[in-house]
């Protein structure tokens, strides 16, 4: 578990960097509506399967 977070926090601070280092405007909140407008997906729907990942995990 250690090394997950470590690896998402240091390809975090990377990707940061990089966003840092071009000057890259982060998208509008109307460009990130469209997009979850496109894809549909719900906040329960993300629940659901953060749960079901969860519970795998538990059975292994």
């Amino acid at each position: 578990m250690i090394v997950e977070i470590s690896l998402s926090t240091a390809m975090f601070n990377m990707i940061s960097r990089l966003n840092d280092s071009f000057r890259t405007e982060l998208e509008s909140e109307e460009y990130n509506r469209r997009q979850h407008e496109a894809v549909g997906v719900t906040r329960e729907a993300l629940e659901d399967y953060a749960c079901r990942i969860c519970a795998r995990r538990d059975d292994a």
